[in-house]
């Protein structure tokens, strides 16, 4: 259930990411949800080695679009570093 959570705050920072922080609250609503609840979630996701590499994708690409933005800065590739990690890599 955790790993729900930190994928539906991953997309919802992903998206406001994108959409360079003028996101409506509720299309973050809605992408978490999408997010969350989608067939390959509900079907493959019961497994650890499934859902940890998906819970943690949102926050891959909220990292990389930030490194894109701003390519001098040292912080987005550390994220990305550290979401890599943590998503068992």
């Amino acid at each position: 259930m955790a790993l729900l959570l930190v994928a539906a705050w991953g997309t919802a920072r992903f998206l406001d990411r994108l959409a360079g922080g003028r996101a409506d609250p509720v299309a973050r609503v809605v992408a978490a949800t999408v997010a969350v609840a989608n067939p390959y979630v509900v079907v493959a996701g019961s497994t650890l080695p499934v859902l940890l590499p998906y819970a943690f994708l949102p926050w891959l690409l909220a990292a990389f679009v930030d490194a894109v933005r701003d390519p001098r800065a040292w912080r987005p590739p550390a994220r990305f570093a550290l979401a890599f990690f943590a998503a068992g890599a």
